[in-house]
């Protein structure tokens, strides 16, 4: 502990984030806050392909015409070159496309009208741990369902 109470390394490692995060308020304020909504800084470190931005010409992008791409001749070219599945598409041009498994796929959602989604849990992180039983007895896997949708099942 270093000598530390809880309370005072909340407030050490607050002071920390605060010296890379300005615009957070003082560790009192932050206290009574509640929840702080975050509003990004306006610094240069903050602003996506800053260097693009400044100068496009001496920082390209890693695309082919070294600019952002709306419309990408390399998936068009692949769209042309693949054979896919049926159903299955490559847009050149940033789209919404639904997957075959996907809930808004009104075919398969009249036959299954749940879609389970998994994450980890904090009982392991991908299978490492997995297989550790005083985790799985602490931490199981469980599904969670909302109760009017279990109700009807």
């Amino acid at each position: 502990t270093e000598g530390r109470t809880q309370a005072e390394w909340m407030a050490k490692h607050y002071g920390q984030v605060k010296e890379k995060r300005s615009y957070l308020p003082e560790w009192e304020v932050a206290m009574n806050m509640g929840v702080i909504d975050q509003q990004g800084t306006r610094d240069e470190d903050s602003i996506i392909l800053a260097d693009f931005r400044h100068d496009p010409v001496a920082s390209p992008l890693t695309t082919p015409s070294g600019k952002i791409e709306i419309y990408s001749h390399t998936l068009a070219e692949l769209a042309k070159a693949w054979t896919l599945p049926e159903g299955d598409r490559i847009p050149a041009v940033p789209e919404f496309c639904i997957v075959t498994e996907s809930h808004l796929n009104k075919s398969l959602t009249a036959k299954y009208p749940l879609q389970m989604s998994g994450f980890h849990t904090k009982g392991h992180t991908h299978s490492t741990y997995a297989s550790v039983l005083m985790l799985h007895e602490a931490v199981p896997d469980e599904v969670w369902i909302n109760p009017i949708d279990a109700s009807v099942r």
